[in-house]
Formats: C-alpha cells, sequence, structure tokens
C-alpha cells in the first residue's frame, strides 16, 4: 500500500502475492532474482515410521514442488532438486530422486507397512501455514495425513530445535522450516546435515547421522582445486537425497517492489538489498 500511495519508494522483501500486482502496476516496477531462502520439512529419522527410509523417499514422491511454486509463489521460485539452493555454487540437481511420482509414493508406503495409510505431526508457524496445507491436499492422495501444528515463534523455535526424545514424546515427526546461506554450499550443508549439528546443538532438526556424509562435507570444505571440491559436494548431495532426511520444497526468489522513478537497485545473494547505487528520478 505504500508503494501504489508513494509514501515509500522501496519495499524489501515483497511477498509474491503482490509482485505480480507490482509488476502489473504501471506506476511500480519489480526488481527480482532467484534467491538462496530454501524451504524444507526435516524429518525425525529417529522416530517411527520416519527411521524408514521408504517413507521418507515416499513423501518426497507425494510432493509436486512445480505445483507449490506456481500456486504459492507466483512462479517466483523454484522447485527444489536437490539439498541445496538452486543458485548455490556446486550444486548437483538430481530431479529423478527428487520428482513428483504418487504412484511410487503410494508403492513405498505399502512396502513400508503403510499401505491403509500414514499420520505424520508437522510444527509450521504461521506464515508458512499456507505451504503446510498445500502439503496436507497432496499428501492426502496417497494416504498420509498430515497434522498441521501451528505454533507461535518462541514455542516454534523450542519445538524445532528440541532434542529426539522430546520429540518422540510430542510425537513430532516434522519441521517445516527456512534456510538461506548465501552462495556458501558449506554453510546449508553442514547446518543441516552434518551429524554435530543435530538439535539442539544445531538446525540438523530432524537428527540426520551419516559419518560418509560427515567425512565428504569436511573434505569438500577444506579441498583447493574447484574440480575436487564439485566432486566432492555431488557425492554428498547424492547421498544426501538418496537418504532423504526431508523433504525439499522450494527456493524463494529474492523480490523488491519500486517506484518507476528508482533505479540501480541491486540484490546481493542472500537476499540483501544495495541501495548504494540508487536514484531517484
Amino acid at each position: 500500500m505504500a508503494l501504489r500511495t508513494g509514501d515509500a519508494d522501496i519495499a524489501a522483501p515483497l511477498s509474491p502475492v503482490f509482485s505480480r500486482l507490482a509488476a502489473a502496476n504501471p506506476a511500480l516496477g519489480l526488481v527480482h532474482q532467484p534467491g538462496t531462502a530454501f524451504f524444507w520439512i526435516a524429518l525425525n529419522t529417529r522416530l517411527s515410521p520416519f527411521d524408514d527410509v521408504r517413507v521418507r523417499q515416499a513423501l518426497n514422491y507425494a510432493t509436486d514442488r512445480a505445483a507449490l511454486v506456481a500456486g504459492l509463489l507466483g512462479g517466483f521460485g523454484q522447485p527444489a532438486t536437490a539439498p541445496l539452493a538452486s543458485r548455490t555454487p556446486f550444486v548437483h540437481p538430481d530431479p529423478a530422486q527428487l520428482r513428483f511420482d504418487p504412484g511410487d509414493a503410494r508403492r513405498l508406503l505399502a512396502e513400508a507397512g503403510h499401505g491403509s495409510g500414514l499420520r505424520v505431526a508437522v510444527a509450521t508457524q504461521a506464515a508458512d501455514e499456507p505451504l503446510a496445507e498445500a502439503l496436507q491436499a497432496m499428501w492426502a492422495k496417497v494416504g498420509v495425513d498430515l497434522q498441521i501444528r501451528r505454533l507461535e515463534g518462541g514455542v516454534y523455535a523450542s519445538e524445532a530445535f528440541a532434542a529426539p526424545r522430546a520429540k518422540a514424546a510430542e510425537g513430532l515427526g516434522g519441521v517445516l522450516a527456512s534456510w538461506s546461506s548465501g552462495v556458501v554450499p558449506d554453510l546449508q550443508l553442514r547446518p543441516l546435515f552434518d551429524s554435530a549439528s543435530a538439535a539442539p546443538a544445531g538446525a540438523n532438526l530432524g537428527f540426520y547421522d551419516d559419518p560418509e556424509v560427515d567425512r565428504l562435507i569436511d573434505a569438500a570444505v577444506g579441498a583447493t582445486d574447484a574440480g575436487q571440491r564439485d566432486r566432492l559436494y555431488a557425492a554428498v548431495q547424492r547421498r544426501i537425497v538418496g537418504a532423504a532426511p526431508a523433504v525439499w520444497l522450494y527456493t524463494r526468489d529474492d523480490l523488491v517492489g519500486a517506484r518507476r522513478g528508482v533505479s540501480g537497485l541491486s540484490i546481493r545473494p542472500g537476499g540483501e538489498l544495495v541501495v548504494s547505487g540508487a536514484v531517484k528520478s
């Protein structure tokens, strides 16, 4: 509203809901780029049935990421095809593993002994509730009952970073969360998937534990040759995707609304708005 009335020259970050309106308004403009705000559901790998890789893979196959980007982001985002944001260096997309395939989702659930249905409780914040509701509808089609636990910010942080025993007592199967690492792969892979980062110590909210992943993360960050680093990051991403400790969702674009007379704005990776070169005519 401030942009439309002229009370503000710049609004950032702009919600995807209003971005198309800003782009269509002759008095406004839209500055955007592929972002690094990465959304995922950390699955509790220490809680049955999510300790079964087949169940975790099934939830990924039950997720239509392209539909989420189109419906919730208005197209201002990229479906997740790796455990890294799409613009991160050394990202290795794996669209075959992270495809939308309800048939395979049902098959894996049946193989895991859940052909008659499965229930999963996921903690979320109010801002992400529409995303949780969209997933609820998608997963219902393969027999998964997603129970949304909407939590106030402080309670959410306490629940999300709780230790395994506390999450088991609450029956919490997953946590819907987001992360932005800029363009440094180690700042996403290590906090989210290294065993030393398991909650409450870090943001490995599903307690994923794989010594080989830990070794590969350490080797990649220490590699001085770009080719070797790329091979190591490719290997660690393949291993993480195969184990499916999370349901990967999408990366949201960086969006900035501005009055038409404003130029020279730029956005750094990670969404930081740079106005040092901006001018207003």
